[in-house]
């Protein structure tokens, strides 16, 4: 038998700050690819995947901030979003 000793008590009080990162992704039949990720840790990351979500819209795509089971419809990149899903429109006729 073993025992775990308490952790410090400066380890207990020291704040956590982890960077929120947000992921902007295609979906595809296969899978997921990853096109752009963004983090206030990161200069200049979000600035990048907003233009890369731009681009693709301008190309017809469309995408939606997904929260949890709810997907939000969106034409530029919330800043706070964790997951942003990219599809291709679909055509019809």
């Amino acid at each position: 038998m073993f025992t775990i000793s308490p952790l410090p008590d400066r380890i207990k009080s020291a704040p956590v700050n982890f960077a929120r990162m947000g992921r902007l992704v295609r979906r595809v039949l296969d899978a997921d690819e990853v096109l752009a990720e963004w983090s206030d840790s990161e200069p200049g990351s979000y600035e990048a995947a907003a233009d890369e979500l731009e681009r693709l819209l301008e190309e017809g795509h469309t995408a939606v901030s997904v929260d949890g089971a709810k997907h939000h419809p969106v034409t530029t990149l919330p800043e706070d979003a964790d997951l942003v899903l990219v599809t291709t429109a679909m055509g019809g006729g």
